[in-house]
């Protein structure tokens, strides 16, 4: 039936020709570049005729492959010199033109891969990596930290209303989850890191808070946004570090000095912040107790699974760690964090 539809519609409308790839355009060889070309095959013809000449010969070839050498380091030279300075212009042609997506390209590393594990290693490293003996120890502020003045602009929260069930709904606190690899070729459990698929109702209620307790920081200037940007909106903290980060590579190269630039990494922070230091910072951020209720019992019960081809791990139980994917845990890690910064 195809064929047939097929031949009818070449024959009324005709048939449009596949285009042939075009092969890119071969780069011309410089006239430096052919005499270095020149010069290699001299040198090759010197080394044969040496091996063959008497022993008053070998100085006038020996001369002659020193003068070759001479030339082929100067021209070599040169032609490194030039394909410097064009890969620079290059490199400078796609920052100007796509800034994030050069950036992109030198900081992030390939990815790809398929997992490979049981079910059973997969359950015990989650239950491992998320399970928390001491989540039910009270983390109290350290005495040290001066406490902060009481808000001039109070929490928002008014609609959407909660007042009516004051609990979060069961659906909005399971998860499915998927595992993308962080490296290229990745095949061991630890070098993928797990994304949440939420509830999308879930989402949008949580964004609403969220949004609300972000403009509740910023206003009452709980939060530094000098030191601290992430989850707080209108304030790109990666386009400003890389700003600092490229002024200070210009800076250096202009003066001609060396330049260290560290980059720490907490390891697995995100899975790793006990949940009585989000309370400790709500309470210590005046955080209405409402709204810390609610988000401790959306976190009290958070259930996941992770899907695999082969197969779909068993429920597990969030008791230490945020969920990459939840639009509240994000602020909530930043307030911890502004804690720690504190301390």
């Amino acid at each position: 039936m195809g064929n047939i539809i097929y031949q009818y519609g070449a024959k009324r409308f005709g048939a449009l020709q596949s285009k042939v790839a075009i092969q890119a355009p071969t780069p011309p060889v410089s006239r430096r570049q052919q005499e270095i070309k020149r010069l290699v095959q001299e040198r090759r013809q010197l080394s044969k005729l040496w091996k063959k000449a008497s022993e008053v010969e070998k100085e006038g070839i020996s001369t002659l492959q020193a003068d070759i050498k001479t030339c082929m380091v100067s021209l070599r030279r040169a032609e490194n010199s030039r394909k410097r300075r064009r890969k620079k212009e290059q490199m400078r042609t796609r920052f100007y033109k796509d800034p994030f997506k050069f950036l992109k390209t030198l900081f992030t590393k390939e990815k790809s891969g398929v997992l490979k594990t049981t079910q059973n290693d997969l359950e015990e490293f989650l239950r491992a990596t998320h399970s928390d003996p001491k989540r039910h120890e009270h983390l109290a502020i350290p005495p040290d930290i001066p406490p902060i003045d009481p808000p001039e602009h109070q929490f928002e929260t008014g609609p959407p209303t909660w007042k009516e069930k004051r609990s979060i709904p069961k659906a909005w606190r399971r998860a499915g989850g998927i595992l993308i690899p962080k490296e290229k070729d990745a095949t061991n459990i630890s070098q993928f890191r797990p994304i949440a698929l939420l509830n999308v109702e879930g989402k949008i209620f949580f964004g609403v808070i969220s949004q609300r307790m972000a403009e509740y920081l910023h206003r009452n200037e709980y939060v530094d946004t000098s030191v601290q940007k992430a989850g707080i909106s209108g304030f790109s903290g990666c386009l400003e570090h890389v700003t600092m980060i490229w002024r200070q590579i210009q800076m250096a190269k202009l003066e001609k000095r060396d330049l260290h630039a560290i980059f720490l990494d907490l390891a697995n922070a995100f899975d790793s912040v006990p949940y009585e230091l989000l309370w400790t910072a709500f309470k210590f951020f005046n955080i209405p107790d409402t709204i810390i209720t609610l988000v401790k019992d959306y976190f009290q019960d958070l259930q996941f699974c992770f899907s695999m081809p082969e197969f779909t791990s068993s429920w597990q139980h969030l008791e230490v760690g945020i969920m990459a994917g939840c639009t509240v845990s994000h602020l909530a890690f930043t307030m911890a964090m502004e804690v720690i910064i504190r301390a």
